[in-house]
């Protein structure tokens, strides 16, 4: 689960260049934080690969609102991390992946130690086919947190878009011995193991994966 008190208790926390009283610029960023957050409940899985592709008018309405407000807190505080992983998860629901993966990156700089930032990140470069940083946050995120095997399952798809499938089969495997009844992390070891076997290319982005994933049964 994402941290979300990233809400600013001192006013050494608010670089302002505007001449507004420092306990005014306080109190405008943690009412539009707790607000952004409020209005993404139930519109975005935290741990999930919700996308936006159908977004229904309602929840569009809200996620713009909770956007706005995300952005109004980075005017106030450019480094709350928090905030833009909630830009980055607001992108990925719409489907804007380009726009969620460079939020998930600006996130990382700052909170790097963090696997769901460094998941989110990976998932969205999978599916851009941006194999190099799928690979680096995929790896750093199971790193960070390594009896999350649902991770390995991710930092096993990385590298098989990267060509990389004997490796991914080894890191796919050790994923399904930590959760024998993981049915996502079969999923992928079944995957890994039919392509090595037929010799077919590998898929090239997350979309693929599931194409292939589906016609397998």
């Amino acid at each position: 689960m994402i941290e979300r008190n990233a809400e600013i208790e001192s006013s050494a926390a608010v670089r302002r260049e505007a001449k507004i009283p420092t306990s005014i610029l306080i109190d405008e960023h943690n009412q539009a934080y707790r607000k952004a957050w409020a209005l993404l409940q139930g519109e975005i899985e935290v741990e999930g690969r919700q996308t936006g592709r159908d977004v229904a008018r309602r929840s569009r309405q809200r996620l713009e609102e909770a956007r706005s407000l995300f952005v109004k807190v980075l005017q106030i505080r450019p480094d709350n991390w928090s905030a833009m992983w909630g830009l980055g998860k607001i992108s990925q629901r719409f489907g804007e992946y380009e726009d969620a993966l460079t939020w998930f990156k600006k996130a990382a700089e700052i909170e790097w130690q963090n696997p769901d930032v460094a998941r989110e990140a990976s998932i969205c470069a999978l599916r851009l086919g941006r194999g190099g940083d799928a690979l680096l946050f995929a790896e750093e995120a199971a790193k960070l947190r390594p009896q999350d095997w649902g991770l390995y399952a991710n930092w096993a798809l990385a590298l098989l878009v990267n060509g990389r499938t004997r490796r991914a089969r080894e890191v796919a495997a050790h994923a399904v011995e930590g959760a024998p009844q993981d049915p996502v992390s079969r999923r992928v070891l079944a995957l890994i193991v039919n392509l090595e076997a037929s010799d077919g290319p590998v898929p090239k982005n997350l979309d693929e994966i599931e194409q292939l994933i589906a016609r397998s049964g």
